[in-house]
């Protein structure tokens, strides 16, 4: 049986997923959120979003610190495991936000369900509650993709990237305008659920965003 063996890792654009991937990882998704392990991520996220220094001040040790792309890669790393121990076959794939068919294919009614004001109303996530809470979301699927596309659009990310070529030794430039400029818009954009540091990963959008 193919769950007895750990298939290599290959993260996929949503949009190359053949309809078989995309039942698979919502079958793996659903198995997460029924089992109570998302919300454990859910919690993981809001706590260490949010840490109380010894001092009183608010420390944000997994935003707005040189942390942030480590720790979110360790976060993605620690579901996909959980994610593989129902399915060694699947892996976690990328919402390409630059790019109109991967954000189509994100919020399709085979996959993640449509952008609405409010709960999700269709595909494998409408009425799936965690925590007790439909997930949310609060903007629509398709008028609100090119406003998209502004804010997180492939010049945005290119000059991103040549800011980091630029600046070897300064990391912390490159950090602050991938958090600031892009991520931060994308959570946004979507709302709801994933507009909030607490709430964010109860969307399961949050993993292929990042």
């Amino acid at each position: 049986q193919h769950n007895n063996i750990k298939m290599p890792r290959y993260r996929k654009n949503v949009k190359d997923l053949s309809s078989e991937e995309k039942r698979r990882y919502m079958q793996a998704i659903r198995s997460l959120i029924d089992s109570g392990v998302h919300m454990q991520f859910v919690r993981m996220h809001a706590a260490v979003g949010n840490i109380e220094a010894l001092n009183g001040r608010r420390v944000l040790m997994g935003h707005s610190t040189h942390n942030f792309l480590p720790w979110h890669r360790y976060l993605l790393e620690s579901y996909e495991e959980e994610l593989r121990k129902v399915d060694s076959e699947v892996t976690i794939p990328y919402w390409d936000w630059t790019d109109r068919a991967s954000t189509t294919a994100v919020f399709s009614s085979d996959f993640m369900g449509s952008i609405a004001q409010g709960a999700v109303q269709d595909g494998p996530l409408a009425g799936v509650e965690i925590d007790g809470q439909p997930i949310r979301r609060f903007t629509s699927r398709l008028e609100r993709i090119d406003n998209l596309q502004a804010l997180a659009s492939e010049q945005r990310v290119l000059n991103i990237v040549t800011l980091r070529n630029r600046s070897n030794e300064d990391y912390d430039r490159f950090r602050i305008a991938l958090e600031s400029s892009v991520h931060n818009r994308v959570h946004v954009w979507v709302g709801g659920d994933m507009g909030s540091l607490r709430t964010a990963v109860r969307d399961p959008v949050f993993m292929l965003h990042h």
